[in-house]
């Protein structure tokens, strides 16, 4: 679940791996709202998505999502607005995707990049690179067990204290 606040709006996205949907929830000018639910469908054809991440680059808001059971990679379009109607595009197994777990990417220093878990292959974390931001070429690259991981899944959002980024993962 990410929740981001656009404006004064609330807004927040789930993907459903056993639906294939991607879900998203309008809480309104508060949190503490019921929020209004929409299942947004399947825009991207992907298949078991995990972990999905929201991110704004030149006034446009992104959602870019793994699809664990294709191997693959999909960005969604939303516009200016996280209300609009989304496009979506499945990037494919842009490299190193296999049994994908987590997700999460930051912007930093001008420069767009990722990182992903494979959940059921050793432990592995791989990144991902953005050649001309959200909207060019993404590659990835596996980067081997750091952490002596087992079964990574989720990350949390990237941390900076000073010049060294933090996040955590979940580690069945």
């Amino acid at each position: 679940l990410q929740i981001i606040k656009e404006g004064n709006t609330w807004i927040g996205f789930a993907s459903c791996s056993v639906g294939n949907n991607l879900v998203r929830f309008n809480f309104g000018n508060a949190l503490s709202n019921i929020p209004i639910c929409e299942n947004l469908g399947n825009l991207a054809n992907f298949n078991v998505p995990t972990q999905l991440v929201v991110l704004q680059e030149n006034n446009l808001w992104y959602i870019l999502l793994l699809s664990g059971g294709n191997n693959s990679l999909c960005r969604l379009s939303f516009g200016a607005s996280l209300l609009n109607f989304p496009t979506g595009v499945n990037l494919g197994n842009v490299g190193g995707l296999e049994n994908n777990g987590g997700l999460t990417v930051i912007n930093d220093c001008n420069s767009l990049s990722g990182y992903f878990t494979k959940y059921l292959t050793d432990g592995l974390l791989g990144k991902l690179t953005f050649d001309g931001g959200i909207t060019g070429t993404v590659t990835g690259q596996v980067l081997g067990n750091i952490g002596n991981l087992n079964q990574p899944h989720s990350f949390s959002e990237i941390f900076r204290q000073n010049d060294t980024l933090f996040s955590y993962i979940t580690n069945r």
